[in-house]
């Protein structure tokens, strides 16, 4: 029976599993691949804080999903709390000579005798083979003092990089992680839990060694006296130990905050509007191994299980307090300019006006990274009676550098300098929407906003520019030809001597009714 509730909290590491993370010190890259719940994050962790102690400097860049930007602004964030610089002014390399160049500098600048060791969790939501084929080419290159740990619930490395990586490859997979008999026994006194023998047979025979399911039956035989009930689902059981117990409050609080990948006391306190939030997380904190600080000191996070199993509370509450607490977590994200989060969150609770002032707001820079189509896509979705409030051309006045053409009621009435990029998109989506066009031309101006939005921030932001200034109101007479000099733009420098001009026709009418 239960003898010490208050043990079930700690950390267990094998003399075993000491043995299977030892070689980490000696090797390029370290894959950890198992399925969820198996404690890779626990053990990796564990292993990062030892080497901590011993003068290492530890980085860790999460992943919660598939956009690269995302990742990328993680690990950058990484590095700069550890003081280092090499990854400001580098975006997220895109070709093989852009990784080639920063191959060159992580080397140069992680080399030495200090040991460095990058981590990355949750490989697995990434899911970009390019980004894996990177890492191969990182680890063949990495100096001695420099360790990188990938884990994932999916194997993602190549067979011919398995082999070619050789003895620079350390790899940790299920059998390393499970827990046998002796080790079950172990961990069961080390958390005060006294155990029958049957009862460890039950649960070598139902858990198979897997850990998370191990911690939830003893958490269950703390708090009810018996273990869980053979061949349930991990979530079934997870809330059944975990959830069921918990005060309609702190039950509240999970359904709320599982929502979120990362969040801070600050963030749980405005999304949650629960004054005493501090109190609730720190005693979620202190009995529940699947609510964790993150190495920061201030963050915390769920464990999948535990988001899972929250979301599926939060599926249940009413209409109108989802919609409540999507528009807090809008507002909360748009605070801290995490633009591609709030434009989830308002999407999700159908505040389309304060989607369009995220997109107004971001003015190209994180919407980047999304896709022209997935783009046109948010804008269609954006309906007119959600349109007056915002500025249109006619009302926007010129910026110095702007110039204003004739009045007319033929969009544009503002020609844009690049002092104006940040207002345009936003400009041109309203003013669409606003006025009675035909389903073709709507879909021109469409798509020169998401040109200009997608392109404002890169190499062919003049580009943008000189297209939108081409949407002139001679467009609308038949016969229009726009040549290549057009297309290039004034101020984008010479052209090379093999150019010829070129013309492309644009016959699409572009009247605008009166708004």
């Amino acid at each position: 029976m239960a003898r010490n509730r208050q043990n079930l909290n700690i950390i267990y590491i094998s003399d075993r599993m000491r043995e299977t993370l030892r070689p980490i010190a000696s090797c390029a890259l370290t894959a950890v691949v198992a399925p969820m719940g198996y404690g890779k994050t626990t053990a990796v962790r564990w292993f990062l804080a030892e080497q901590a102690k011993a003068g290492a400097v530890v980085l860790q860049a999460s992943i919660y999903s598939d956009n690269r930007s995302i990742f990328w602004k993680s690990a950058q964030k990484a590095f700069a709390a550890a003081g280092l610089t090499v990854l400001e002014g580098y975006d997220c390399p895109a070709d093989a000579s852009g990784a080639a160049l920063l191959l060159e500098d992580l080397c140069a600048a992680l080399g030495g005798k200090t040991p460095y060791y990058l981590f990355l969790d949750d490989f697995h939501l990434l899911g970009d083979e390019r980004v894996a084929q990177f890492l191969c080419r990182l680890a063949y290159r990495l100096p001695e003092n420099v360790h990188l740990i990938v884990a994932s619930r999916n194997r993602f490395l190549p067979g011919e990089q398995v082999v070619r990586l050789g003895r620079r490859l350390h790899r940790i997979e299920t059998d390393g992680l499970r827990l046998n008999r002796e080790e079950l026994l172990a961990y069961t006194h080390r958390c005060g839990v006294e155990i029958t023998a049957a009862q460890a047979e039950s649960l070598l025979r139902s858990c198979e060694g897997w850990f998370s399911a191990v911690y939830l039956n003893l958490h269950a035989l703390t708090e009810r006296g018996s273990l869980l009930q053979p061949g349930s689902d991990i979530y079934a059981m997870f809330t059944a130990a975990m959830l069921e117990s918990l005060p309609e409050k702190t039950r509240g609080f999970l359904a709320v905050m599982g929502l979120a990948d990362e969040f801070t006391v600050e963030m749980a306190r405005a999304v949650t509007a629960l004054p005493d939030a501090e109190e609730v997380l720190r005693a979620l904190t202190q009995q529940n191994a699947f609510v964790t600080r993150l190495p920061d000191g201030v963050s915390f996070r769920f464990h999948h299980m535990m988001k899972e199993c929250a979301e599926r509370l939060f599926a249940q509450l009413p209409a109108a307090r989802q919609t409540e607490v999507w528009r807090r977590y809008g507002h909360w994200y748009a605070q801290k300019a995490q633009y591609l989060h709030a434009l989830q969150a308002f999407e999700h609770c159908g505040d389309r006006d304060a989607a369009l002032a995220v997109i107004e707001a971001d003015a190209g820079n994180l919407l980047a990274s999304l896709s022209p189509a997935e783009l046109l896509q948010r804008l269609d979705r954006c309906p007119v009676v959600s349109l007056p409030p915002f500025p249109t051309p006619a009302a926007a006045s010129p910026p110095p550098g702007g110039r204003r053409s004739p009045p007319t009621t033929t969009w544009p009435g503002f020609i844009p300098t690049p002092a104006t990029a940040c207002a345009m998109p936003s400009i041109v989506a309203h003013r669409m929407l606003r006025s009675s066009i035909s389903c073709g031309e709507m879909k021109i101006i469409l798509y020169a906003s998401a040109r200009f939005v997608i392109s404002s921030y890169n190499a062919s932001r003049r580009f943008s520019v000189s297209f939108l200034e081409s949407l002139t109101p001679s467009m609308g007479s038949s016969g229009f030809r726009m040549t290549a000099a057009q297309q290039t733009g004034p101020h984008s420098g010479p052209r090379p001597a093999s150019s010829t001009p070129q013309t492309v026709p644009c016959s699409a009418r572009l009247a605008v009714s009166k708004a």
